[in-house]
């Protein structure tokens, strides 16, 4: 009982002073990152903690690790504030669990086994949550790879009725799904770097970099190798990336399908178990009477 009491009252203490020293030294720290917290309102707090104990230079291969899947989820604009931010959530949520086990010890009699339950927890939360970062890191890369060929097949259609490359791509966008789409999103800025008269080499280097990936490449480097050349050629090279991607979607849609055909199985094996109970419990009764 006194560990778990040590336990309780140890991590909410913690807490308690990361909040107030946080809040002080970064009250003015923004709130609109769109990197994903799961204590977003104690984000000061784990700021603290990262910048006062120097996590990120203590932990440097966590730190790079972090740092790579928060540029592939948001670019490279603020990475390493929201790195830190990342890094800090993770702390702030282990020692959340600390407090969690701590409690429920007390409640459920003072067990000590409780204790070594929650400090196996608080290691595992930062893994578990790199984990969540990979998980949505797959989605996005996922959404990318099933709406790439419905631009791409939009700006063949643009191109070969007479519009630039440069106008086919911006008409391609459908800003009203910026907000939604990862895809879409990326596109929505580079379209904006487009009517700031940047050029189209750059903003399509600048793409295939903040999307980091097989897809987005080939979609890039086909179009700066071919667009100089125009005609029949470059639309021959675009209806040939077309047909390679849509194929890719295909073989994408089928492992979607395969997910969740394996995802179903678990509940189909607890429903026949319980059909098999409900069907044989009369007769093992019938039998024991």
């Amino acid at each position: 009982m006194l560990v778990l009491l040590c336990l309780s009252m140890g991590s909410f203490l913690v807490l308690l002073l990361l909040y107030v020293l946080g809040s002080r030294r970064f009250k003015d720290v923004r709130s609109d990152y769109p990197c994903t917290l799961h204590m977003k309102k104690l984000a000061p707090a784990g700021l603290y903690a990262v910048e006062r104990f120097k996590t990120m230079e203590r932990f440097p291969d966590a730190g790079v690790r972090i740092m790579q899947r928060i540029r592939s989820l948001y670019g490279h604009k603020d990475t390493l504030v929201m790195a830190k931010l990342v890094m800090g959530d993770m702390l702030l949520t282990s020692l959340l669990v600390l407090l969690l086990s701590g409690l429920l010890g007390i409640a459920g009699g003072g067990d000590p086994a409780v204790a070594l339950l929650g400090l196996l927890g608080a290691g595992l939360t930062p893994l578990l949550m790199l984990r969540q970062l990979d998980q949505q890191i797959r989605l996005r890369k996922r959404r990318i790879v099933m709406e790439l060929p419905e631009v791409l097949s939009k700006m063949i259609l643009l191109i070969n009725a007479g519009e630039t490359v440069q106008k086919a791509l911006i008409r391609s966008v459908d800003i009203s799904r910026v907000a939604a789409s990862p895809l879409h999103a990326e596109f929505g800025q580079a379209v904006r770097e487009l009517e700031m008269n940047v050029s189209l080499p750059k903003v399509l280097e600048d793409l295939s970099k903040r999307c980091a990936m097989q897809e987005m490449a080939l979609f890039t480097t086909t179009i700066l190798l071919n667009y100089r050349r125009g005609g029949e050629d470059f639309l021959v090279a675009l209806r040939s990336l077309a047909k390679e991607l849509w194929d890719r979607r295909k073989a994408e849609s089928r492992k979607l399908g395969e997910e969740a055909s394996s995802k179903l199985v678990f509940p189909m094996v607890a429903i026949f178990l319980v059909v098999m109970i409900i069907v044989a419990s009369p007769a093992v009764l019938s039998i024991n009477g």
